[in-house]
Formats: structure tokens, C-alpha cells, sequence
């Protein structure tokens, strides 16, 4: 398929200069190569307009700034969920939506501690147990109207992040517990999962975790706008995603608003 808005430059988010994170370094060793000019940029220079914005400019950085900048460029998704539907048999685990607030009295009542994360992918705050109201600080000021996926609380002996590029899994890299890594062809089978549901995002990863029971399943999937890259995962691999889903979604909010700003 012709990519209408191939990426030609990249602004990457640099807040203390000659000092960039992990993923900012990468994608400014790599891009270049790809013959992609490069530029840097902080939160505040985007803030306050200093920033020039077009669907052929890459714009990379954290959750602060990059969600910013796709609403500035009329783009409101589709966005790949945490939980999509396509996998529910893969979660080994009961998922609902609810509030904050009958998270908080849920807990309070049971006595049990819940598992909590933010339903819009542009996340207020991490998922994490709840476990009593003291924990609200975690809710980092959010409204507790806010809607929240919900789950009982599971424990995983091993952990990894798979991320894909063009339907392809570039890189698996373990992050917590032991080094059992999930099996190939059940990675494949999550993968036409979501072919088949529509619901795969052209950059995003998926977390895949070994309950103490024995049983694989996905922890959760993350869009690639503003994936953090693991340690193990190539610059290159890290690139490849960030570029596919900034120009998928590029080519998504044209078929939606018709002409993007320039």
C-alpha cells in the first residue's frame, strides 16, 4: 500500500539537552540513517506553539506530549485499547469496566485488593493493585467518575513485551521474573486474533505473562505512540514501530477529516 505520508523528518523529545532517554537516543541514531532528518524538541517549545506540525513529521516523546500532538493534528484514533476484545479468551483472568469510585468501595467492602488501570489508552496514571484508599494518590488527581478496566489480582512468574511492526513481531524482551520465554505459536495465534478483530495497530506491543499455574496469557497491549523500548529490543526494532503506527494513524484522521493541517 502507497504510504500517503511517508515520514520524511522527526522531532524528538529532548528535556535536558545532550542528555536523551533511552528512546529518544535510539530513534536519533537510527532515523538518520533512514535518510530522516532529525530535530528535537521539548515539552514546552510544543506547548507553546513553537513546533510546526504535519502528518509528515514524526513527532516522538512521552505520554505528556505525543497525545498532544495527534489532537492537534485532528487525529483521534482509533487507538488501540489495553484489553481488545479479540483476546478475550487469551486473558486467563475476569476483566470489567468501572469507576474509581466503586473500585475504591468494592475494596473497601471486600477487603480484597483489585487490579486498576485507566480505560482511555492516554493514561492518567499506571495500572497497579489497589489495595486500600490510601493508594488513591496513585489516581494522580483523576476524577474518580473516571472509567477504569478492573481485575482481580493474578500473579506471573515471567514476563515480556512483544512488539510489531506491519502485523510482524520485531523483538520479544523479557522485563519481570524468569527468563521462560512464551511460546511461538501461541504468539501467533494472539496475533490473528486481532488481524481478525481489526483491532491491530500497525506499531503497538503486547505483554504476554507465565501465571504460577503454568498458563500463558496476555498481561495487556499497549499502543505504539509512545512505547517505551525494553532493554534488548534493537533501535532499529524500536524505530520500525514508532514509525508504522505514527504513519498509520497519519492516514487514518486523513480518511477521517478529509485534508490535515500543514
Amino acid at each position: 500500500m502507497e504510504k500517503k505520508y511517508k515520514t520524511k523528518c522527526a522531532l524528538v523529545q529532548v528535556e535536558i539537552p545532550n542528555r536523551p532517554i533511552i528512546e529518544a537516543s535510539a530513534l536519533l541514531e537510527v532515523l538518520p540513517k533512514r535518510e530522516i532528518s532529525v530535530g528535537t524538541f521539548s515539552k514546552k517549545q510544543l506547548y507553546r506553539g513553537h513546533i510546526t506540525l504535519n502528518p509528515t513529521t514524526l513527532i516522538a516523546g512521552n505520554m505528556d506530549v505525543v497525545p498532544w500532538a495527534l489532537k492537534r493534528l485532528n487525529c483521534d484514533g482509533p487507538f488501540l485499547t489495553s484489553y481488545p476484545t479479540g483476546l478475550a479468551e487469551f486473558y486467563g483472568r475476569q476483566l470489567s469496566v468501572s469507576t474509581l469510585e466503586e473500585v475504591r468501595r468494592r475494596v473497601e467492602y471486600d477487603g480484597r485488593p483489585l487490579f486498576v488501570k485507566p480505560l482511555h489508552p492516554f493514561k492518567r496514571f499506571n495500572g497497579f493493585v489497589y489495595e486500600s484508599r490510601t493508594d488513591d494518590a496513585n489516581f494522580h488527581g483523576a476524577s474518580y467518575r473516571m472509567p477504569v478496566y478492573v481485575s482481580q489480582v493474578v500473579h506471573f512468574v515471567s514476563e515480556f513485551r512483544v512488539y510489531i511492526a506491519h502485523t510482524s513481531i520485531v523483538g520479544i524482551t523479557p522485563y519481570a521474573g524468569h527468563s521462560v520465554f512464551p511460546p511461538t505459536n501461541w504468539l501467533k495465534q494472539i496475533l490473528n486474533a486481532l488481524q481478525e478483530s481489526k483491532e491491530l495497530s500497525a506499531g503497538c506491543s503486547i505483554d504476554v505473562g507465565l501465571m504460577n499455574d503454568g498458563t500463558w496469557v496476555v498481561v495487556e497491549c499497549n499502543d505504539g505512540f509512545a512505547l517505551g523500548q525494553y532493554p534488548g529490543l534493537s533501535s532499529d526494532s524500536y524505530a520500525d514501530v514508532i514509525i508504522a503506527r505514527w504513519e498509520e494513524l497519519m492516514k487514518m484522521a486523513d480518511r477521517t477529516n478529509n485534508q490535515l493541517p500543514t
